[in-house]
């Protein structure tokens, strides 16, 4: 039965040996009284996307430089402004 659901990141650094690991708890939901599991895993999922872990996580998957960033961010800018010039 499940009772306590976490999202933990781990973030190990790897410089020239494993000697640093930082592990943060980012989501935490309890059980409420009388509440079924699946009830519980949806209040989760709720919570998971609302916090935007998994975005985060989905961009820090790679590294990327500052110029591709940006490159990306202007990117969106101008589609951003064609749609909106589509619409008005």
């Amino acid at each position: 039965m499940i009772t306590r659901l976490y999202v933990v990141y781990q973030a190990s650094f790897l410089f020239f040996t494993l000697l640093w690991r930082e592990v943060r708890i980012l989501t935490k939901v309890v059980l409420r009284p009388n509440e079924s599991q699946d009830q519980l895993l949806r209040r989760f999922r709720k919570k998971v996307i609302k916090s935007g872990v998994l975005s985060t996580i989905r961009k820090k998957r790679w590294f990327s430089s500052k110029s591709e960033t940006r490159r990306a961010e202007k990117k969106k800018a101008v589609r951003r402004m064609k749609r909106h010039q589509m619409t008005h």
